[in-house]
């Protein structure tokens, strides 16, 4: 995933010189623009069971909940699942802890995480 920095760039081109009273003015083009320059960030991409995905930028001292929640967020966004559901984060099949850091979970840059619909317990 890429991060951009935003620079603004103020660029002044002289058009025409001419005189005036003894003194040079100049006539002066001024144009302004954005300049965007990227950053590698590290990401982590999160699977859909069904099969969508998408990157998220990785902060190690981020909560495993607070990875659910924007990625239920933007998915629901996406309409590719129901926002009102829980959802759970799972890597190699194993449920990550909401209350931990993807550091302490284990997550690395560049993993890919699966966000599952919560297992319900079965009534018996």
């Amino acid at each position: 995933m890429q991060e951009f920095r935003e620079e603004i760039v103020v660029q002044e081109t002289v058009v025409e010189e001419f005189v005036v009273d003894g003194s040079v003015v100049a006539e002066v083009e001024q144009r302004t623009e954005i300049v965007l320059e990227e950053h590698e960030k590290a990401i982590v991409t999160v699977v859909l069971t069904t099969g969508p995905k998408h990157p998220f930028p990785f902060h190690p001292e981020e909560l495993v909940g607070k990875l659910v929640r924007e990625a239920v967020k933007y998915f629901g966004e996406q309409h590719q699942l129901d926002p009102t559901q829980p959802y759970e984060l799972l890597r190699d099949g194993n449920k990550l802890d909401d209350g931990k850091t993807l550091e302490a979970s284990g997550v690395k840059p560049c993993d890919e995480l699966t966000l599952s619909p919560c297992k319900r317990p079965v009534d018996g």
